[in-house]
């Protein structure tokens, strides 16, 4: 499962905002988000 930067950059930017939503969500797990949405 490769993914072309150059052909495929709102994949890239689609595939960054739910990792740092994943990381969101886990920070908020552990009460560590100040910022909780």
């Amino acid at each position: 499962m490769s993914i072309d930067i150059e052909t495929e950059p709102l994949a890239i930017t689609l595939l960054f905002s739910r990792l740092l939503d994943q990381v969101a969500g886990l920070l908020d797990e552990q009460g560590s988000a100040p910022n909780s949405r």
